[in-house]
This record gives C-alpha cells, structure tokens and sequence, in this order.
C-alpha cells in the first residue's frame, strides 16, 4: 500500500487542493482509498474497550483554512479505529501522550474514505476521515 504524506497539515492542504480542483465525493476519496497514512496526534481519549467501535481519540494539528470563497475548515481531531489484533499495541500510551502513528484509510464503499462535506448555508466545511485500522509507528 501506497504512504500519504505524513505531515498532516500537507495531507489536508492536498485534500483541499483535490476538492477545489473539481474531485468530490467518490472521485475525490478514490485517491486516498486504503493509503497508509504515519500521522503525530495526541492521545485526547482511549476507547479501546468499546462495544460499538474500539478506538482512539487523538487531537491533531490545528487547521483553519479556506476551502473556496468564504467557506472554512477547521479541525484538530480524528478518529482512529482499531482492530483486535492491533488493540494490545496501544495498551502501554495513556491521555496525553503525544506519537507517531499509523492508520490505513477505509477502501471507499457505501460510505467514501475522505470527504469534504461542503453546506450551502454554513459557513463551516467538515473534513471525515474513515480509518480502517491503526498502530503506533514503532510497533
């Protein structure tokens, strides 16, 4: 599997580079489907023992850019899912610690990997990232 670029500002300048270039939804989210991305968060919450989704709450790097026009994303968050095989490797981090990380976006299907969703009467723009599975980078 490909890497995407593993500065997470640039990831998110190239998602609105693509949006603005015409790519939206599936077109858009085509281009990152099942990529491996090595991201820096920090650990805002842990989720592991979760019925519903086991996962990880890291705060990222704080973005407020203009999509187009007036239009404006901002966002310091994502969610990472983890699998059960990879659970065991985030037992030893705790809240606030701050790592590199790995997580393999979803392959779009009913629902696309990235998407930038874009109202006409807000002025905010959402930035969704679906995470297939994630690990700590030295594990």
């Amino acid at each position: 599997m490909k890497e995407l670029e593993k500065n997470w500002v640039n990831f998110v300048d190239d998602v609105i580079k693509n949006y603005n270039s015409g790519l939206k939804h599936k077109n858009l989210s085509k281009l990152y489907d099942g990529r491996i991305a090595q991201w820096t968060g920090v650990i805002k919450k842990l989720e592991l023992d979760s019925a519903y989704t086991p996962g990880i709450q890291m705060k990222m790097p704080s973005i407020n850019k203009c999509v187009f026009g007036s239009k404006r994303l901002s966002t310091d968050y994502l969610f990472l899912k983890v699998s059960e095989e990879n659970k065991s490797k985030w037992e030893k981090y705790n809240v606030g610690d701050k790592l590199k990380f790995k997580a393999i976006l979803a392959d779009s299907g009913f629902f696309p990997s990235v998407e930038l969703s874009v109202f006409d009467e807000e002025e905010d723009c959402l930035l969704k990232i679906g995470i297939k599975d994630s690990y700590p980078e030295n594990e």
